[in-house]
């Protein structure tokens, strides 16, 4: 069965390059720039793996994780996309409930090892 993964990027150059990446070895894609719309399908578990930008305008990655984790019926693997990976930084996203953290720019093969690790 296919695993299905959200990748969440308000940059929409960002969100294009990880999905070219993910979908050439995980198909079952979904990208959007607006984390509000998929926030319930998250919270009800419809999706495998979710790659997450941090800083968006709309909601923040760490506020959306939070939401999340107060409200999932089973845990979903929680993947933060930033440029910000500073050790204060990197502290706060994982306390809010971040499973991992990956650093902007990623590497082709670096992402896909995460994605592999968290699947």
């Amino acid at each position: 069965m296919s695993k299905r993964i959200l990748i969440v990027d308000d940059n929409p150059s960002a969100l294009k390059m990880c999905v070219n990446i993910v979908k050439k070895a995980y198909p079952d894609v979904v990208a959007t720039q607006y984390i509000k719309e998929v926030l319930t399908e998250i919270i009800e578990g419809k999706f495998d793996l979710v790659l997450m930008d941090v800083q968006m305008p709309e909601m923040s990655g760490i506020e959306a994780v939070k939401k999340i984790r107060a409200s999932e019926s089973h845990h979903t693997n929680i993947i933060a996309l930033t440029a910000s990976i500073m050790a204060e930084n990197k502290k706060n996203i994982l306390a809010a409930g971040f499973d991992e953290i990956i650093g902007k720019p990623y590497s082709y093969k670096f992402l896909l090892q995460k994605i592999k690790e968290y699947l």
